[in-house]
């Protein structure tokens, strides 16, 4: 299976700054397709979701442990 390329990200808390690798749904979406997504998402009740330019976006280590369980899941079907 192939992954979303991650997008590099950075936050600011405390006066530290970090970075992240992240996804976007619409990533997810062009590289899985709809019907990969809408389970995804089912999946990904417990991920925190991190708001970048007021678009929800998921880390991309929560997003490549739901998309093995999903791929999983629509595979065995």
């Amino acid at each position: 299976m192939k992954f979303c390329k991650p997008v590099r990200g950075t936050k600011e808390e405390q006066g530290r700054t970090s970075t992240f690798d992240y996804v976007t749904l619409s990533d997810i979406k062009s590289q899985h397709g709809e019907r990969f997504l809408e389970q995804w998402k089912i999946f990904a009740t417990k991920a925190q979701p991190v708001l970048i330019n007021d678009q929800e976006v998921y880390y991309f280590a929560d997003y490549k442990h739901i998309a093995y369980r999903t791929d999983m899941f629509l595979n065995s079907v």
